[in-house]
């Protein structure tokens, strides 16, 4: 065969040699005993040489796949001055940006680009991402050993361009309850055609970065003075009710007492409505307000039932001002009363926040819950303004706001529900009460969006929060970090709104004292 060919022609070469200077004795008997054993070695491995192939394939697999994976959990040679090299274990740091093509600064050093992953010995590092014409983005961020740390930097402008949207007059701009729509009052255009009331809808379609036109939805008329109207948006966003307060005054004080609706329209949001068609809803308003409130308490069950049974317990006993993120996976609200959220609600996560966080609970400070992660963030000190409430039972008996006594209805601010004075179940009322109109509407219009309430509200990412504060509009990240000041100038009403996929803000403002008030969209791209 020519196996055995080889063998001994292998043999000649290596064997015979060594055989005469190694094991050269009188007799040859040791050399035919060499020479047998190692042809019988070189024919069994021959004959198994398949079988000897495939275990090498399958430790070159097993060890190669070991490898890769202490690779991936970060496993790395060291080289500590001249010793032998060790393994260690390292934690990854994933950098992202958006806009994309930022630097990424490590502890001081420009290290790498943003959308790049960085092996890190475990330890605590200042990481800085910057971009020119954007705002530095910087975090103090925690790399553990075997684990990734992952971080995406929302870059905003240094110095954001202004468009004007409205160019007649905009008053008392009101979003809508899915945030798609802003209305608004024309009182004082200079072609009187335009008075009324507009919509302008917070969509760029067909990829265009241009502001949509707004649309005229009602044209003022002399039956209606919108000067001293209301705006207020059905919770499902398709119609607008426009409402007008009459104050009473009390007899005795001469001091105001309570408010009460006079004249109530509903308006279509999507077309120009016609004044021969519309009808005065104030009679209907009690009955269509419960609905309103009704439609809100389901959605506000659905998302509560999704988080750990704690948590749902603190907003609905403990809080007021509560407001789900765009994602409805954290929580912004106001404590009313001091408590400690409990540890260990969700299994720990391979990859969360490092970033220190509040599970004691102060009466009147706001937060954020991060139900993903089970954290709980400290926005800042007391709440802005005053929680929103509706008159509601007292100590005494009595109820705030009410002239009347045991026979009237009061409102559970954080069950969003009305009761009844005695009873210990939850009563649903077909009815909201007369006396209680104007106060209702402002509660209901402050579930739509902390704007009404607060001097915070979201961001579309559902991980930044924008803030008003001194003439000034900041984005922070909501575990309370990197706050940037996206503009500083002269606007009115503190009124600020984001556009639904972030590019923009709209704000109201004059920039000339002689105009009245217009919107402007800041561009945040």
């Amino acid at each position: 065969m020519i196996e055995d060919r080889l063998s001994v022609s292998v043999l000649s070469t290596f064997y015979l040699p060594f055989s005469t200077t190694i094991f050269y004795f009188p007799s040859s008997i040791v050399s035919t005993l060499v020479y047998n054993t190692l042809m019988r070695l070189i024919r069994l491995f021959n004959s198994y040489r398949q079988v000897i192939y495939a275990l090498a394939g399958i430790l070159f697999v097993i060890g190669g796949t070991f490898i890769a994976l202490k690779w991936a959990r970060g496993y790395r040679p060291s080289f500590i001055g001249n010793k032998a090299p060790i393994v260690t274990g390292t934690g990854l740091l994933v950098a992202n940006s958006d806009p994309k093509g930022a630097e990424v600064v490590v502890n001081g050093k420009l290290t790498t680009a943003t959308d790049d992953t960085l092996n890190l010995t475990p330890g605590t590092y200042d990481i800085e991402i910057r971009k020119n014409g954007y705002a530095d983005w910087k975090k103090q961020l925690q790399v553990k050993a075997e684990l990734v740390t992952q971080t995406t930097a929302k870059l905003f402008p240094s110095v954001p361009n202004m468009t004007p949207i409205t160019y007649t007059g905009a008053n008392a701009p009101t979003p809508s309850a899915d945030g798609q729509k802003i209305a608004y009052k024309v009182t004082n255009a200079a072609n009187s055609a335009n008075n009324g009331i507009w919509v302008i809808e917070l969509v760029s379609r067909n990829f265009s970065t241009r502001v949509p036109e707004p649309k005229q939805i009602f044209k003022s008329v002399s039956k209606y003075d919108l000067s001293t109207s209301k705006l207020l948006w059905t919770p499902d966003s398709s119609q607008i009710l426009v409402y007008w307060v009459e104050e009473e005054v009390k007899r005795k004080t001469g001091r105001p007492g309570l408010s009460t609706i006079s004249t109530a329209i509903l308006l279509s949001s999507d077309k120009l409505n016609d004044e021969a068609t519309i009808r005065d809803a104030s009679a209907r308003l009690p009955a269509l307000l419960a609905q309103w409130f009704q439609s809100l308490d389901i959605k506000d069950a659905e998302k509560l039932a999704k988080l750990p049974e704690s948590t749902s317990s603190l907003l609905i006993s403990g809080a007021d001002n509560v407001y789900f993120s765009p994602d409805e996976l954290k929580i912004l609200y106001t404590a009313t009363a001091d408590t400690t959220i409990p540890t260990g609600v969700i299994p720990d996560l391979p990859s969360e926040s490092t970033q220190p966080e509040t599970r004691d609970i102060k009466s009147g400070t706001m937060y954020i819950y991060d139900s993903k992660e089970d954290r709980n963030y400290e926005i800042g000190g007391a709440a802005s303004n005053a929680p929103v409430r509706l008159p509601k039972q007292n100590g005494d008996g009595s109820k705030d706001g009410l002239d009347g006594k045991d026979g009237n209805v009061y409102w559970n601010n954080r069950l969003s529900t009305w009761f009844l004075p005695n009873m210990t179940g939850r009563t649903e009322l077909p009815t909201v009460p007369e006396q209680l109109l104007v106060q209702t509407i402002t509660f209901l219009r402050s579930k739509y969006s902390p704007i009404w309430s607060e001097n915070i509200q979201w961001f579309p990412t559902s991980n930044h929060l924008i803030e008003v504060n001194d003439n000034k509009i900041s984005i922070q990240e909501y575990d309370n970090t990197n706050s940037v000041a996206v503009y500083s100038g002269p606007f009115s009403d503190n009124f600020t709104y984001p556009w639904p996929n972030g590019d923009k803000l709209v704000i109201l403002s004059s920039l000339n004292t002689d105009s009245p008030a217009n919107l402007y969209s800041i561009n945040l791209k």
